[in-house]
């Protein structure tokens, strides 16, 4: 059973930002469509929701993600937290290893 963790909804803003950064999945992302991230320790995961994802630092994520707010001004969870934990936990095993945040 996976480990539940806490998934963000945002759009991609710059989808330049995000192709400088190694991913790891054969996708795409694309400016104006829906991302899920999370901010960890050292970088944040960004995830397209099926099988590609990328580790970026604080300063690219803030050039390359449009967060999505709720009625009060917050961050908006993304829905189906668990279903999206499994696919990123099945995306990472696909890669056939785990994933790490790295200091630069």
């Amino acid at each position: 059973m996976a480990t539940q963790q806490t998934w963000y909804l945002a759009w991609v803003r710059q989808e330049a930002a995000l192709a400088a950064a190694p991913k790891a999945g054969a996708g795409t992302f694309q400016s104006g469509k829906p991302v899920y991230f999370q901010q960890r320790k050292r970088c944040w995961i960004i995830f397209d929701g099926a099988a590609t994802y990328v580790a970026v630092t604080t300063e690219t994520a803030v050039a390359a993600l449009k967060s999505c707010r709720d009625e009060r001004g917050k961050v908006r969870l993304a829905d189906g937290q668990e279903a999206l934990t499994q696919r990123f936990m099945e995306a990472m095993a696909a890669q056939g290893s785990s994933f790490l945040c790295r200091p630069r």
